[in-house]
């Protein structure tokens, strides 16, 4: 009985120890957001400036993921399927075109959605595409947006 003052003061301890744990690592959490958010958004600067004069990017490979889409609105379609709470939204994906127009290593990059199976469908179909042979490897990087209707 003596003890179980005691064992009350130690467990409150325990809790507010984990608490404050708890609190520290949300708030490292955040701060470890905006800086890759902070870093994306120098990326997509940079992406822009690079290929605002390059017109392989702006016809052809916009040309070919326009000629495309359905396969990426497919993946999206299987998505909403699931009853995801999170329907409306971006997915950033990049990837290199190599000499032969060939999608090499697609990659998500940021995604608004938080789905495994969205942006593993998405790179899948990407990585099978074939691009109009570019004269030299193009770096794409492309954000695919997505709203139910």
């Amino acid at each position: 009985m003596k003890n179980r003052p005691m064992l009350s003061i130690g467990m409150i301890a325990l809790c507010i120890s984990v608490l404050i744990v708890l609190a520290f690592q949300i708030h490292k959490m955040n701060e470890h957001r905006k800086m890759l958010e902070e870093g994306l958004a120098r990326l997509e600067e940079k992406s822009l400036h690079l290929g605002k004069g390059d017109s392989y990017l702006k016809n052809e490979v916009r040309n070919t993921i326009l000629k495309r889409r359905k396969e990426i609105k497919d993946c999206y379609e299987a998505y909403l399927a699931t009853k995801p709470k999170i329907e409306t939204g971006d997915l950033k994906v990049d990837w290199k075109i190599d000499k032969q127009g060939k999608a090499l290593r697609p990659e998500e990059v940021l995604s608004t959605f938080f789905s495994d199976d969205l942006s593993r469908c998405v790179t899948e179909r990407i990585s099978e595409w074939s691009f109009p042979p570019p004269i030299t490897e193009k770096y794409v990087f492309h954000t695919f947006s997505f709203k139910k209707r």
